[in-house]
């Protein structure tokens, strides 16, 4: 793709204050790296040359690209600062921690998940009075949002009240915040926030750090500046505060991440903060075809910062509306008999995405697929039958599916601490070693006198014990009786949400992957034929084509940046999509407005109409799409 007038114009511009307003499909990433390339061309040098963006891997695919732009000379590149913005300011910490703070004169360490657990733990167990939503998680969430914020405990306190926080939650999690601190500080930790929010009080406190840090970039180019947080532009624009040249590139209509605290206000004010700048907007899609742009276009201008994109691209394409389903399950199945048509018309599989907005949405896609034999991969994830707590709840099953045979310590060792017994890595091996003695592992766990357990953890053996017994009585019954056992008298759910790994994610989302499982369960009679179900699809998955044409499945989220000739967007249904849980709507029209921008050539929009025995209706987007749904 040759530039375009306006790319050409972004790509001549060295200096000052300029902001490229770069649609989807515009050629934005093309335009930072033809830029850099020409500022070198035209003698700067690249040892000031500092580019960055929020992700390993797109700052990977930025060096990939300007490597190939200079033939491959990795000796340029490798002068120019090519990175994120949190690998930046480690090696702030790397130079100036230790003399910042002397509790960290030795060096650091970054802190590890459960360390954070423990130290927050320790906190809450002091706390006389805890209501729901006071909790571990919750505190580490809230401080993390402070940080990116650029909060101190006190502005947290304002700002939680500014919220209408009852006093009770505000002294909560300002203590907590307050007391993690410490407890970081006399071990010598950081955590991830901390790359950026010790760097900006080194810079506000020492201005000779500052400076020097100022003093090594001359051009400053960032990408995808609309996901950037509070904390994120302050510390931009104290680095450029001497060269003032600042180059930023980004769409609005893609900001996705307000749960990290990002916000678009930061693109669209660009002009506020910097009057002398220049703004250059990219408004033609090289990407979509006409139909897919109008549509496209239709939905994003009920938000506020909807201006239209122009199809460049010389055909019409399709947007089709492929129905409404009663389950999930009758719409997967639709979505895949509609893949292998255009595959027998000539499609590669690699031809399709499928796009959802949560990732629980998979299974019945991957059912349905399996189900006709086409390949696929899941972006994002290992597969729903591959995700750790669908593998739990089938190492149970297995287990008491298997109670009087059943000889697999790698099974046994994914459940025995799921929930939490204190029952180490020593305990699974001497019963293991145990169990020829006995007539199986219920008689070993009944019977056996286990050396590695001490006198406290004696009845966390006899709790297991109970588990697998009743659980095993179970499976003569359905699959789905045993699931509820599992979740709810063994208490995993429970363990599941005080231990999730992603910090943005309530409860209903937490438990929305094994909701899910729960249902599928109604469709076999017994544990074992579900079992050997699940199994036959691991194996396909593992054994699976190893080359790239298969068709990719991904949350909306994972979408972004991506593009396919034929996409179907699944689950348009009210509950989905706009999400029942978010506040922001135009954040999920913003994301609506991603899904709708990843297709090339065809768009299929689809929904059901029960969602856990209740009736939903349609999203809201297909009507601001341009879709008729009645007709």
């Amino acid at each position: 793709m040759s530039l375009n007038k306006e790319q050409s114009t972004a790509v001549s511009l060295h200096h000052g204050h300029i902001c490229v307003v770069a649609g989807a499909g515009s050629g934005k990433t093309k335009v930072l790296t033809e830029r850099i390339v020409n500022m070198i061309q035209s003698g700067i040098s690249p040892d000031g040359i500092l580019a960055f963006t929020f992700t390993k891997k797109a700052a990977e695919e930025m060096k990939e690209r300007l490597n190939s732009l200079f033939g491959n000379d990795s000796s340029i590149v490798d002068r120019m600062f090519v990175g994120t913005i949190h690998s930046l300011f480690n090696s702030v910490l790397s130079s100036h921690l230790k003399d910042f703070d002397k509790a960290y004169s030795r060096g650091y360490s970054l802190i590890q998940d459960w360390q954070q657990k423990k130290i927050l733990k320790s906190i809450h167990d002091k706390n006389l009075f805890i209501r729901d939503g006071m909790g571990e998680k919750e505190a580490l969430r809230v401080i993390g949002k402070a940080k990116n914020m650029g909060f101190s405990v006190d502005d947290l306190a304002v700002y939680l009240d500014s919220q209408g926080s009852e006093r009770i939650m505000v002294d909560y999690f300002c203590e907590c915040y307050h007391q993690y601190e410490l407890h970081k500080r006399s071990e010598a930790l950081i955590d991830f926030d901390d790359m950026l929010f010790l760097s900006k009080k080194i810079f506000n406190k020492d201005p000779k750090v500052l400076d020097k840090w100022q003093s090594k970039f001359t051009h400053i180019s960032i990408d995808e500046y609309q996901d950037i947080n509070p904390l994120q532009e302050s510390l931009i624009h104290q680095l450029q505060g001497k060269c003032e040249n600042l180059f930023v590139v980004g769409d609005p209509k893609q900001s996705i991440y307000s749960f990290r605290a990002s916000d678009p206000s930061f693109i669209l004010n660009f002009s506020t903060k910097y009057p002398n700048c220049k703004i250059i907007t990219l408004n033609k899609n090289y990407r979509c075809a006409k139909t897919i742009m109008d549509h496209a276009n239709s939905l994003i201008s009920y938000n506020p910062e909807g201006d239209e994109m122009k199809a460049e691209l010389k055909i019409k394409g399709n947007v089709d509306y492929l129905g409404v389903y009663m389950t999930a399950s009758e719409e997967a199945e639709a979505i895949a008999n509609r893949i292998v048509e255009h595959n027998e018309d000539g499609a590669k599989w690699k031809d399709f995405a499928v796009l959802y907005r949560c990732n629980h949405q998979s299974r019945a896609i991957e059912d349905a697929l399996i189900r006709m034999q086409v390949p696929y991969e899941v972006i994002g994830n290992s597969g729903f039958y591959n995700r750790a707590e669908i593998k739990d709840m089938l190492a149970y099953l297995e287990i008491a599916n298997e109670a009087r045979d059943f000889q697999d310590m790698k099974t046994f060792g994914r459940i025995v601490n799921k929930p939490t017994r204190y029952l180490g890595a020593k305990f699974t091996e001497e019963l293991f070693s145990q169990i020829g003695n006995y007539d199986d592992i219920i008689d070993c766990l009944s019977s056996h006198n286990f050396r590695t357990v001490n006198k406290r953890s004696n009845i966390n053996v006899v709790s297991l014990t109970n588990d697998i017994i009743n659980l095993s009585n179970l499976t003569d019954q359905t699959p789905s009786s045993c699931i509820s056992y599992i979740r709810d008298k063994i208490g995993y759910d429970k363990w599941l949400v005080e231990n999730r790994n992603n910090e943005v994610e309530d409860d209903t989302e937490v438990l929305s992957n094994l909701n899910e499982f729960s249902a599928s369960s109604s469709n076999f009679k017994t544990v074992g034929t579900m079992l050997s179900y699940v199994a036959d699809i691991q194996r396909r998955y593992s054994n699976g084509d190893k080359n790239n044409n298969k068709v990719k499945l991904m949350s909306l989220h994972r979408a972004k940046g991506l593009e396919f000739p034929i996409v179907f967007m699944s689950g348009m249904s009210d509950v989905l999509l706009p999400h029942s849980k978010s506040q922001y709507i135009e954040e999920e029209r913003r994301l609506a407005y991603v899904g709708v921008t990843r297709a090339q050539q065809t768009l299929y929009v689809s929904y059901f109409e029960t969602m856990r025995d209740r009736f939903v209706g349609a999203s809201s987007f297909l009507t601001e799409m341009g879709v008729d749904i009645d007709g």
